[in-house]
């Protein structure tokens, strides 16, 4: 009995012990959720409209510091908040599926996920440090969840004078981290670091091609866009917005995200009509698409009398596509989506040229996506559908990663959505 007396004491230490990696104390879970907050100011920023890309450069290095300033317990209460801030907005859709019952699941997975992955950067570098510096650089790339990975630190310094490449971001955490961690007077290092940082050329403005682009914002409620009572509605409104552009003298006018809510395809009378139209300017408009009995989200070009189509690359986990396994991805849609058949996407983005200028199509969650950015296109075209998630910070955490990459790979981006402002990044 002696032995297994003694066996057992380590063993219940160990598991006391692992209490201590998540502390419950209330003045811990405060500084958790204050320098949440303080991650999230940047976007609050952009939300309000502020610019000043002074502001912005000052600010990301404070924003950041958490990263190197707590402990691994500490660390999860700040990813914790952190994952509900950057993410509660998508709980907002399911109130158009009728389940919002799921809002505390969504709310819960977002803040454990997000909590344990921070805590995660705390873990492996207990015994060194300065891997800290390296984990946060490259950790949100590769262990998003469900590969949504919109929570990216360099989106917070996007309106900075800070440059948008790995290199840059590396530096930018170096001397955080001294800044925090180092001795005296190696705390001038991080002077030089944040010099290396900032890269004139990238923020330079690119040159806008030589084309009249009109970008129609509409402001069609969710449970309206589908409701057969305002389909009529909504496709007379859009024949408006393209007779203006026209008017305009517009060479290209671009209509959000399922602007006709239709499969187009299957609608003869609407694509000849938009045919016709097409033969005074070109016309992008985005759509549903059946074909073979799959459901493609497409965009629609009408040029010249034409009709071509341009499907989506990337779409959006579980709101388009189910991310499970095939087996788990059958019960899912049964459970929550009547059956229904995940949407189908095509195999590589899709170009079109207008005026002799070569645009890039994008659609919604994948103009975020460094896939299409991978070629340096010089210019993307992008439209959206944002009445799932507003009134909330989704359109401003969409468009801060959209400056990002556009930094990043050189793109002018044209931009326009349901709900939400339309706007250009050059």
């Amino acid at each position: 009995m002696n032995n297994s007396f003694h066996i057992r004491i380590p063993f219940k230490e160990k598991i006391k012990n692992t209490a201590i990696w998540f502390d419950f104390n209330k003045s811990v879970i405060i500084k958790g959720f204050l320098a949440a907050c303080a991650l999230f100011l940047p976007i609050v920023f952009e939300g309000l409209k502020v610019e000043s890309k002074l502001l912005f450069t000052l600010y990301a290095p404070l924003a950041l510091s958490a990263f190197f300033i707590f402990k691994r317990e500490e660390l999860f209460w700040f990813g914790g908040f952190s994952g509900l801030l950057w993410f509660y907005w998508i709980s907002f859709s399911l109130y158009y599926y009728d389940m919002l019952w799921l809002v505390p699941f969504v709310w819960g997975f977002a803040f454990f996920y997000y909590g344990v992955l921070f805590w995660v950067i705390g873990f492996l570098s207990a015994k060194l440090f300065w891997l800290r510096i390296i984990i946060v650089a490259f950790i949100f790339d590769y262990l998003a969840p469900l590969s949504f990975d919109w929570l990216r630190p360099e989106i917070l310094y996007s309106s900075s004078y800070f440059g948008a490449s790995k290199l840059e971001m590396l530096a930018i955490l170096c001397a955080v981290a001294l800044i925090v961690r180092a001795k005296k007077i190696l705390k001038f290092l991080a002077i030089p670091l944040f010099a290396v940082a900032i890269t004139i050329n990238q923020n330079a403005q690119k040159q806008l091609p030589d084309i009249k682009v009109e970008l129609v914002q509409t402001n069609i409620k969710q449970n309206e866009k589908w409701d057969d009572r305002f389909k009529l509605r909504i496709t007379r409104e859009n024949f408006v917005h393209i007779d203006k552009a026209i008017s305009n003298s517009a060479d290209l006018v671009v209509l959000p995200e399922t602007a006709f809510p239709y499969f187009l395809n299957e609608s003869p009378q609407i694509m000849e009509a938009l045919k016709q139209k097409s033969f005074d300017i070109a016309i992008l408009a985005g759509a549903l698409k059946l074909e073979n009995s799959m459901t493609y989200n497409s965009s629609y070009l009408f040029k010249d009398g034409e009709a071509y189509m341009f499907d989506k690359v990337v779409a959006v986990p579980f709101g388009e596509v189910n991310p499970l396994p095939e087996f788990m991805s059958k019960i899912v849609n049964d459970l929550f989506f009547d059956g229904a058949d995940d949407y189908k996407t095509a195999d590589k983005p899709s170009d079109f040229e207008v005026k002799g200028v070569v645009f890039r199509n994008a659609i919604c969650y994948e103009a975020t996506s460094k896939k299409l950015y991978e070629d340096k296109p010089q210019i993307i075209v992008a439209i959206s559908n944002n009445a799932w998630f507003v009134p909330s910070f989704e359109p401003v955490i969409q468009k801060m990663l959209m400056r990002h990459l556009s930094k990043k790979y050189g793109t002018i981006i044209f931009h326009t959505a349901n709900k939400s402002n339309p706007f250009i990044i050059n």
